[in-house]
């Protein structure tokens, strides 16, 4: 996952040079003997999250985006905005004039993105995470769609074979159909790799499923004590925390 993500970021970045680069040079006066050149333009590059220590997307975005800084020297801006703050802050990015701003798929981000993106014809939107795998975006937006079910499918087999108890633990943060794809990505794992296998999963749920360690350690806890349960997976963001802290307590 980490070197997938390295490489659409630099696909990504290869885009915006392309896209937004000065292709106009100074002429050269052979006669006038050596011409100074102006400096390259930076890329200006905003990534709006969430929140950042999900030790998952967000924060890989974030890895990728400052190891760009340093390699290809772009001008970057990382905000943390809360869930709430996404939408006015990619708007006031692309507003600000940077030449790319990245996000995380929101459904309604998305559609502020459909209505709005091309007034904004410099700058590249990046919504990674997205879960529509039919979505035609306008042609200012990269969106970057995830085989979730595909990776935890590989994650669960893994478990499956680890597992003595034969029961596993799957915790999400809320319940929709992005989760579910993580979801029957690693029950089919796990069963492929121990038939005999099965796996207690719940969401986190509440009104910051996302940011809620303290409710997925209870989660944790409780599938160690009622069925088990040896391995757990957690898809919630900031909240898988409380699995890892939960694991290391029992």
């Amino acid at each position: 996952m980490k070197k997938l993500l390295a490489l659409i970021l630099v696909l990504a970045f290869s885009f915006a040079l392309v896209s937004c680069g000065n292709n106009n040079t100074a002429p050269v006066d052979d006669n006038a003997g050596e011409q100074s050149e102006e400096p390259a333009k930076k890329i200006r590059v905003c990534f709006v999250a969430s929140y950042l220590g999900d030790n998952s997307f967000s924060d890989e975005c974030a890895r990728g985006l400052r190891e760009a800084e340093a390699d290809f020297g772009i001008e970057l801006d990382i905000q943390q905005v809360g869930d709430d703050g996404v939408i006015n802050g990619v708007r006031e990015a692309a507003q600000s004039g940077y030449d790319m701003v990245c996000c995380e798929y929101k459904a309604d981000l998305k559609a502020m993105l459909d209505r709005e993106s091309l007034s904004y014809p410099d700058t590249i939107f990046y919504m990674f995470d997205c879960g529509d795998t039919d979505y035609v975006p306008n042609a200012n937006i990269l969106s970057i769609c995830f085989a979730n079910n595909e990776c935890d499918f590989v994650t669960g087999a893994v478990a499956g074979v680890e597992s003595t108890s034969k029961v596993t633990g799957w915790i999400g943060g809320e319940e929709n159909s992005t989760l579910y794809d993580f979801l029957v990505g690693w029950t089919s794992g796990v069963q492929y790799a121990d038939p005999d296998a099965t796996t207690a999963y719940s969401w986190i749920a509440g009104n910051d499923p996302w940011n809620d360690p303290a409710k997925a350690k209870e989660i944790a806890m409780s599938f160690f004590n009622n069925y088990g349960c040896d391995i757990f997976h957690g898809v919630a963001g900031q909240s898988g925390d409380g699995v890892f802290v939960a694991v290391k307590e029992l």
